[in-house]
């Protein structure tokens, strides 16, 4: 990395441990950074990252009087400042693989193990300055693409089995711009990041319909076979969350003309909601008449043919998920 003017780049340290705050302020204002702050608590970051745009935070996972992961869920789907892209590293303790994923699984762009030496954040700030992942979409993730570093959440693995490409995003990457010394234009930047959220929109519904005509080839013959069990009350939870989710991004997308088809939809699911162990039949007929309406709907340039088989993929590959984490419980009994 040979940036000409480190001075501008704005950094975030947020941890409790104010000798450990202490020492990577200094080692990164030693390497030429000079806009770094830091807090030890984390209403005050989330504070300051609604009032600036910084480039780059730095954060402990386990913040004594909030949850980090939320927070930085929060700011990738935009809920928490304006710009959703820059650059997140999390710091923690206990690499407990839970945890772990847990905190991948909110768009964080490096972990870095405690105790850690100030070179070893110097050398992941470099990583993101000179080779920053593009961004992915899924119906449950935001983020840095990390397909082949991790364990694949199931909207991925369903992907996968469809065969369906997850399109990678170029997101506005300000760490690097400003480390390498750009200009950076605020109405430039302005209208690149909302470019980029436009095309995480537009993504962000393509994979909901994956998941809605998924979900759905999974709830209509549990009820048409009287086989509703827990497991079906938690697709239908999901299957409602995704649609309310759907009737608010419409509008702000190019698919504003399948309104209609998203308010029936809606309606029907919540028609079953209202009563999940009884549902009227006639509603339970609809919503499977609706799932490939529904994907088609949002992927245009491929036939019914080939989304009914990609769901048939998905599905399959769900199933044969499920009998053997089965058969793994069976085993430890």
């Amino acid at each position: 990395m040979e940036p000409t003017n480190r001075s501008n780049v704005s950094i975030l340290l947020v941890d409790p441990e104010s000798q450990l705050r202490q020492g990577l302020r200094n080692a990164l204002m030693a390497e030429g950074f000079r806009g770094v702050r830091d807090f030890s608590r984390l209403d005050r970051a989330e504070e300051e990252i609604r009032l600036t745009s910084p480039d780059l935070l730095v954060i402990d996972a386990k913040m004594p009087e909030g949850d980090a992961a939320g927070m930085i869920r929060d700011i990738r789907n935009r809920k928490i400042g304006y710009n959703p892209f820059f650059s997140i590293i999390v710091t923690i303790w206990n690499p407990d693989p839970d945890e772990v994923r847990r905190i991948v699984d909110v768009g964080i762009d490096d972990l870095l193990i405690k105790p850690l030496a100030p070179a070893q954040l110097l050398e992941r700030i470099k990583t993101q300055v000179e080779n920053r992942k593009p961004f992915v979409v899924t119906s449950d993730y935001l983020g840095p693409d990390r397909r082949k570093q991790q364990t694949p959440t199931e909207d991925e693995e369903t992907d996968r089995a469809a065969g369906s490409e997850i399109p990678l995003i170029d997101v506005p990457n300000t760490l690097r711009s400003k480390a390498l010394g750009e200009f950076i234009d605020p109405a430039a930047l302005d209208a690149s990041i909302d470019s980029a959220m436009n095309d995480v929109n537009e993504q962000r519904l393509k994979r909901h319909s994956y998941q809605i005509a998924f979900l759905i080839n999974l709830i209509v013959p549990a009820y048409t076979e009287g086989a509703v069990d827990p497991a079906t009350e938690v697709h239908l939870a999901r299957l409602i969350e995704i649609t309310d989710e759907v009737g608010e991004r419409l509008a702000e997308s190019s698919f504003e003309h399948v309104a209609d088809l998203c308010q029936t939809l809606i309606d029907v699911v919540q028609s079953i909601r209202r009563d999940p162990q009884n549902p009227d039949p006639k509603d339970v007929e609809l919503l499977g008449s609706l799932a490939n309406a529904v994907l088609v709907s949002f992927n245009p340039e491929k036939g019914s043919a080939a989304v009914a088989g990609e769901i048939t993929a998905m599905v399959r590959k769900f199933a044969a998920r499920a009998k053997a984490d089965a058969l793994r419980t069976a085993d430890t009994r």
